[in-house]
């Protein structure tokens, strides 16, 4: 086994904490990775690992080691990854969170689309709303609903997240009459909560701004729950465009207090935002999702139906 497999050996074993779980994973015998290891220890001069009966641990030298060694095998992975796609074609697996909410409404329809378009690309979605660390947690691209500016990432627009107070037609058929925020408490609103934000709605118009506590019977962590309710008449509930423009357009939902702005920090900013590492920026399979991703919503969730109808002339991606 030489060195390069060697390091390979010793990041496994490191990673599962288990010398046969890490022999399972790269496909080698047990006896092949303590070889390797021990080999690896000898031409550096320290102990990297302490082995046990029942497990095996880093020593202080491993975990120095184990941090150095990891980004050199990433960043020769990007490199050779670089070099398989000097024919423009994209390839390997792209790795991509999104909120939840997201993948069902755009991420589903979307991802089938660059699939087809992109046969040796390999998607891996991670659908959470929780923040997830790209670095951490080894990501490519996180589409956020309002990004964090963080040193060496790169925030790029990719679709608009203004926000539609909406109704079922059902339902505002026999409720009290709406004709400002101030009329919200005589009705049932679907209230999204999140532990780490602030359910307060906010409207503005003329200058002058509103801030209102949603009180409803139905709260809830899972948007998509709320919009259904929406849909079955059940409330009031502030939506993303890209979330609810297909109900509004299929007559399942309405627009009410159109002529007020609203915005509420369980929503995020004005616009869907994609989030990569700076050493993504070369990445073609990055560029093309992100690229691809900002002309299919911008087709699809335009302000006039017919756009969406008929698609940009520019736009590659269709479904």
């Amino acid at each position: 086994m030489d060195t390069f497999q060697a390091i390979q050996a010793f990041i496994a074993i490191a990673e599962t904490g288990s010398l046969s779980r890490a022999a399972l994973k790269l496909g080698k015998s047990p006896s092949a990775m303590t070889k390797a290891v021990n080999a690896l220890e000898a031409s550096l001069g320290v102990r990297l690992l302490t082995r046990s009966t029942r497990q095996v641990a880093l020593t202080e030298a491993g975990r120095i080691y184990l941090e150095t060694a990891s980004e050199a095998m990433l960043q020769l992975g990007r490199v050779s990854q670089r070099l398989h796609e000097l024919d423009g074609e994209p390839r390997g697996v792209l790795r991509i969170t999104a909120p939840l909410s997201f993948g069902r409404a755009v991420l589903s329809g979307f991802c089938p689309a660059f699939m087809q378009r992109y046969p040796e690309v390999v998607l891996e979605l991670q659908l959470a709303d929780r923040y997830m660390d790209l670095v951490a947690e080894n990501l490519d691209l996180a589409l956020r609903l309002g990004h964090h500016d963080l040193p060496g990432q790169i925030a790029r627009v990719v679709g608009d997240n203004r926000v539609m107070l909406c109704a079922a037609p059902s339902y505002l058929a026999q409720a009290p009459a709406l004709h400002s925020p101030h009329d919200l408490p005589q009705h049932p609103c679907l209230v999204y909560r999140h532990p780490m934000l602030n359910p307060a709605w906010f409207f503005a118009r003329d200058g002058h701004s509103v801030r209102i506590e949603p009180q409803g019977r139905l709260r809830s962590d899972n948007f998509d729950l709320l919009l259904d309710a929406a849909c079955a008449g059940q409330g009031i509930l502030p939506c993303p465009r890209w979330s609810a423009l297909h109900h509004v357009r299929a007559g399942r939902l309405v627009q009410v207090l159109a002529d007020y702005q609203f915005s509420g920090e369980s929503f995020g900013r004005d616009h869907v935002y994609a989030v990569y590492p700076a050493s993504r920026r070369n990445a073609l399979k990055v560029r093309l999702f992100v690229d691809e991703m900002q002309q299919w919503m911008a087709c699809h969730f335009s302000d006039t139906p017919a756009a969406a109808a008929s698609g940009s002339s520019g736009s590659k991606l269709k479904s």
